[in-house]
Parts: C-alpha cells; sequence; structure tokens
C-alpha cells in the first residue's frame, strides 16, 4: 500500500484563506453525466463549510475514480466537538503557488494526492459597500465546477479510526475581473481552481511536475455570479432563465477582460 500524507499543523500558509462555502453536486445524474461516478449514498447538505460532510473524487490505485463523502480538510466533521476546529478553517484551501513547500500540505502534493470536488457554485463576500455581502458564483453554461484539490488522513479523535479529508487548491486573483471583487480589501484575492472537464482525468494522473499546468484561474467569460441573501435556495443555476444575473463578463469593456 502506498505511503499517504497526514495534514499537520506546522508551517500553515500565511496567505489569506478563502472563506470557502459551496453548494456541491447533489443530483446523480450530474454526477454521473459530468464526473463519471455515482453520488454516495443518503442525503447532501445543501452547502459545504469546513468540518461538513462533502463528496470528493480521487482515483484509487486500479485505477477506477471513485467518489465518497467525506468531512472538509483539517479537521472533524460538524457532529465532532473538537480541539481544531481554528485548524480545519485554516486549512480548507491550499494557495497552490506554495502548497508543494508547505510542511502542512507538500505531503499530499508530492504524492500526488488529487482530487476534484463536484460543486454546484461557490459563495464568496463582498465588501465593496462596506459591508459583506454573500455572492454566489456558477459556470456560464450551467455545468457543475470540478474544483482542484488534495487529500489526506487524520484520526478521529472519538473512534482512532482514519479517516480521508480533502482541501480545495486556490490561486491569485488580484487581476481576474470578476474574483477580485471578493475578499476585504487589504487583503490578497483568492479564488479556488476550477478544471476544464477535458482536464478531470489528466489531473487525477499526471505527474507531480506537471502538477502546475492545471494551476490557472477559470475565465471570467466563463463564470456569471449575482448576490445571494443568506436563506436562498442554493438550486442547481438556470442561467439565463430565472435567475437574473448581475455579474456577466461580455457586458464589461473588453479592457477590463484583457
Amino acid at each position: 500500500m502506498l505511503a499517504t500524507a497526514r495534514f499537520t499543523v506546522a508551517d500553515l500558509p500565511a496567505t489569506r484563506t478563502m472563506a470557502i462555502n459551496y453548494h456541491p453536486v447533489a443530483a446523480p445524474d450530474r454526477m454521473r453525466s459530468h464526473f463519471g461516478v455515482a453520488p454516495p449514498v443518503g442525503d447532501m447538505a445543501a452547502r459545504s463549510l469546513p468540518r461538513y460532510l462533502a463528496p470528493f473524487i480521487l482515483r484509487a490505485p486500479d485505477g477506477i475514480r471513485l467518489e465518497r463523502e467525506m468531512p472538509r480538510c483539517g479537521c472533524e466533521p460538524s457532529s465532532c466537538r473538537c480541539k481544531t476546529l481554528t485548524l480545519g478553517r485554516r486549512a480548507q484551501d491550499a494557495p497552490a503557488d506554495i502548497a508543494g513547500e508547505l510542511a502542512f500540505f507538500r505531503g499530499a502534493w508530492r504524492r500526488g494526492q488529487r482530487c476534484i470536488v463536484p460543486t454546484e457554485a461557490i459563495y464568496e463576500l463582498d465588501y465593496q459597500t462596506g459591508r459583506p455581502v454573500r455572492w454566489r458564483i456558477a459556470r456560464r453554461d450551467c455545468a457543475p465546477m470540478g474544483i482542484a484539490g488534495l487529500w489526506c488522513w487524520w484520526t478521529d479523535s472519538r473512534t482512532g479510526e482514519e479517516v480521508p479529508s480533502f482541501t480545495m487548491l486556490t490561486v491569485n486573483a488580484d487581476t481576474h475581473p470578476l474574483m477580485r471583487q471578493f475578499g476585504k480589501p487589504w487583503q490578497e484575492k483568492r479564488m479556488v481552481v476550477i478544471l476544464d472537464e477535458a482536464d478531470h482525468d489528466a489531473w487525477l494522473t499526471c505527474r507531480a511536475e506537471q502538477m502546475m499546468s492545471f494551476m490557472q484561474p477559470y475565465p471570467s467569460d466563463q463564470l456569471v455570479a449575482e448576490p445571494w441573501p443568506k436563506g436562498r435556495s442554493g438550486a442547481t443555476p438556470t442561467w439565463p432563465g430565472g435567475i437574473t444575473v448581475l455579474w456577466d463578463a461580455e457586458s464589461l469593456p473588453a479592457s477590463e477582460e484583457g
């Protein structure tokens, strides 16, 4: 059996972590048609936060992709009362540009413990008005996102059981026409790595030296966004129908997209 990495509290990243809040893919037909796997058994949360149960996809040693429902990286499920809540929140995303150098993530990075997080939409906070406004970001073509991630093991403090978990990879978004608006004004802008569907298998099977080639900001003209208050349903997007899109790259001047 191949050795796998375990995340530790040492050398956590100093870069801004994202307040990652997202809507996992729950519809069986969308999971099968876009990711080629069956959905997990049981109810799926409408949105996922650190320590929540959520699905991720990895490749088994025999080459078969597996999909499992497991907790987010760095901490235990929300049903647990553990001392590492802060660790879980800080480890929910990994900066791709330095993940291979940080003690916290480098084991998973170097061993190729890669995964894909199937996602309908992500939620970010916009502080441009002086107060946080929650926005929902999704693909313009209504397809789910496959977010690049790393997976690891942690030990359940109640049972001693070793459980797989994951973190999402992020890249700088200071110049991204859409994602640069999120986060507090003084913070570095970051965004999750959304993979092209054609790259899903390649990401799971590539060599370590090829990983950075996938770490690219997703084109803004393929995303749409709008304010999304808490409590509003996170249903599958139906652009351009029932949802009024307030941000669309097609309405931007060419100079801003460049």
